[in-house]
């Protein structure tokens, strides 16, 4: 009885959460003075499994070379980090959230990393973005230290609504609906998410 008690606690809570969370995504004028990082980031980051049961947070508005540093510190790995990460175009970028998990196979463990990039409800997601968002997952397949280690990369840009093109690009035959860019050899699969989508 304990146990239904407190699963009935933790589903009306998120309920709630849920209630609470879409007037600041959808309303019509809510959305346009909610805060990217103030106000929305920190909301999510208290709320990991609005992402699945299976994660935990990791990073949590860090750089990639952060997401190296625990990346390593999870596999156990004996590497020392004396270089920062950087994308393609030699700059730093700066991750929203990062979840993990392992996955358990046959004889071996694998990790998965999920890394979100969150955009505020008024912003569409747009090629900007996705180059962003692109840049992050270029400059993790790039950099040998994440190499030749069995895990998978997962990354999600989040917001209201996307553009024209970018919908275009994440509606493909060939593809499950979303998904942005796609590299089975190096793991890493970049979808493209509305907020709808994940409230749903």
């Amino acid at each position: 009885l304990s146990a239904i008690i407190s699963a009935s606690k933790i589903i009306a809570d998120r309920l709630e959460f849920i209630q609470g969370l879409e007037p600041l995504i959808f309303d019509s004028e809510l959305k346009h003075a909610v805060r990217e990082r103030s106000q929305l980031h920190r909301i999510v980051a208290e709320n990991v499994w609005m992402f699945g049961e299976q994660y935990h947070l990791s990073v949590d508005d860090q750089s990639l070379t952060e997401v190296l540093k625990k990346h390593v510190a999870a596999r156990g790995l004996e590497i020392e980090i004396d270089e920062p990460v950087k994308r393609p175009d030699g700059t730093r970028g700066i991750v929203d959230l990062m979840f993990s998990r392992n996955i358990q196979l046959a004889g071996s463990e694998e990790r998965e990393h999920l890394i979100v990039e969150l955009k505020r409800p008024d912003v569409k997601i747009d090629a900007d973005i996705a180059n962003q968002i692109e840049s992050y997952a270029f400059a993790v397949a790039e950099d040998e230290r994440f190499l030749d280690v069995k895990t998978k990369w997962v990354f999600w840009a989040i917001s209201a609504d996307m553009d024209s093109v970018v919908r275009r690009k994440v509606n493909q035959r060939d593809r499950a609906r979303g998904i942005l860019f796609q590299d089975d050899e190096q793991r890493i699969t970049i979808w493209v998410k509305t907020w709808s989508q994940v409230v749903n």
